[in-house]
């Protein structure tokens, strides 16, 4: 049976050959510091042949500090740049030997990490398996 997890793996995959000079992992490390993406497996519904997963892709970029107002402001330009070229490499793809697809879902907006000044903004992957009993 395939998994939403086995879905993140693809998704990772996918993304670290695509962009190979981002940070692509399972866990944010460098809070405040790094442009990273993080790959979440987030759910799987149904039984059977047909099923649909949930997999986040969160995009996290340290905040600019604008000595001006001596306050932290979100890097907008860099989270845009950043999300277009991860949507560029996932938007639609097509597994057919092992019977899934996906597609961009949504696209959430910048959220301020807690406790880091930082935010991350999420691409939702909807990833549909159709398991071939052979």
């Amino acid at each position: 049976m395939i998994t939403s997890e086995d879905i993140a793996i693809l998704v990772r995959s996918t993304l670290t050959t695509a962009c190979t000079d981002l940070t692509v992992s399972w866990q944010r490390h460098g809070y405040e510091k790094t442009n990273e993406v993080v790959i979440v497996p987030h759910m799987a519904t149904g039984e059977g042949s047909i099923r649909t997963c949930i997999v986040k892709v969160n995009i996290h970029v340290p905040d600019i500090y604008d000595t001006a107002n001596g306050c932290y402001e979100t890097d907008f330009s860099t989270i845009k740049s950043i999300r277009d070229r991860v949507v560029n490499a996932l938007k639609h793809h097509v597994e057919g030997t092992i019977g899934t697809n996906w597609r961009i879902e949504s696209l959430d907006p910048p959220i301020k990490e807690p406790q880091y000044n930082e935010h991350f903004a999420s691409v939702n992957i909807e990833a549909f398996v159709r398991e071939r009993n052979n």
